[in-house]
């Protein structure tokens, strides 16, 4: 058994708190007089506050400053690679012209759900004209009925 307390600021470590855990890598961020505050590298990034005095079951492995620079590398090219795809937009032109692309297709949007509208109206107005020629139907059967009521 480890304990937390055995951790180094600014270093990396490959941890593992209890013996069924998987492996985490960690980063010491701040160390006060009973505290460490952990930054796990895991998708987010989560920090935890531990107590010096807690076990773990096992510091498997401090990363070299090579290896810490290895593994920070890897979201910087993450990080550079995004930023690339946003460089084309590094001009105000630029953007004014995304922006006016943008307005575009909104508008056009904006027509397409007018047009879609209209149609959903014209189908109503078929379907009122329809109930009507029923409505119409009645009528003439009540007609008849009152013509032969008459006779009789």
């Amino acid at each position: 058994m480890s304990l937390y307390k055995e951790l180094k600021v600014n270093n990396y470590y490959i941890i593992q708190e209890s013996e069924n855990a998987n492996l985490e890598l960690v980063f010491v961020i701040m160390d006060t007089s009973k505290t460490l505050l952990l930054e796990f590298q895991d998708e987010d990034q989560n920090l935890r506050w531990v107590r010096k005095s807690d076990q773990l079951f096992d510091i498997v492995d401090k990363l070299t400053k090579e290896q810490a620079e290895e593994y920070e590398n890897i979201f910087d090219d993450e990080i550079t690679a995004e930023e690339d795809d946003f460089s084309s937009l590094n001009t105000v032109k630029d953007l004014e012209k995304a922006m006016i692309e943008l307005k575009k297709k909104l508008d056009l949007l904006d027509e397409l759900e007018d047009y879609a509208d209209e149609f959903e109206d014209d189908d109503d107005d078929l379907d009122d004209d329809n109930d009507s020629d029923d409505d119409d139907d009645d009528d003439d059967d009540t007609d008849d009925r009152i013509i032969r009521m008459s006779k009789n």
